[in-house]
């Protein structure tokens, strides 16, 4: 007898949790990830909302006994970095990227997300040629006293991937195809799928998409 087909399930579950942190949301692959990091998220959460300043003054952060090191940082020329909180976390030798968000962004990036998967499927994941990968969130949480919330999703460093908007004037055929997708995505309903929300890994022949919005309806 043939099995029937599981539902699709949502790039995101919500869930709260009270304590020092909160769990917002997180993506279904996030338990298992979380068995083979134990403590390392709840620590960095607890740096990062620790050594605020610090971190603001673009010093790395890190922590001897859980090999944890963190730094104010992004990949690539984007025109607002330095006035974004972005951090890359790294821990037994995997790389994640923190940004802080209000929670109205929050909400809105779930919804996006979700969209925008849906979307690249009707595309086949594909635009001229090259493969398109969307970079979901991981987890999203609120830290308290004060209270901040952040978004983490995997870190894609310089040596892997290159932000389009850096190779306008060398990879035209890349510069092209996110234009393309860019134009796709709107039909959706669905921002900034552009030059700065995009990187290109080369050797994969990859672009991979992130930061996606939702068009506002009024």
């Amino acid at each position: 007898m043939q099995r029937k087909r599981e539902k699709t399930r949502r790039v995101w579950r919500m869930h709260t949790r009270e304590g020092r942190h909160r769990l917002l949301a997180y993506a279904p692959g996030f338990k298992a990830l979380l068995s083979g990091y134990k403590g390392t998220f709840l620590r960095s959460y607890e740096l990062i909302r620790k050594e605020w300043g610090t971190l603001q003054q673009m010093k790395i952060v890190s922590d001897n006994a859980t090999g944890i090191h963190i730094k104010k940082e992004r990949t690539g020329s984007y025109r607002g970095q330095l006035h974004t909180d972005t951090f890359r976390v790294t821990a037994h030798g995997k790389d994640f990227f923190v940004k802080r968000v209000t929670k109205k962004e929050l909400a809105q990036m779930l919804e996006a997300y979700d969209k925008a998967s849906q979307a690249l499927k009707k595309m086949k994941r594909a635009v001229h040629g090259f493969r398109v990968h969307l970079v979901k969130p991981i987890v999203a949480y609120e830290t308290a006293q004060p209270a901040r919330t952040f978004v983490v999703t995997e870190f894609y460093p310089e040596g892997k991937v290159k932000l389009v908007w850096d190779l306008r004037a060398k990879e035209i055929k890349v510069v092209e195809a996110v234009k393309e997708l860019d134009r796709k995505m709107k039909q959706e309903g669905i921002l900034d799928a552009n030059e700065f929300n995009t990187f290109y890994n080369p050797k994969t022949r990859t672009i991979l998409l992130f930061d996606v919005l939702l068009e506002q309806k009024t």
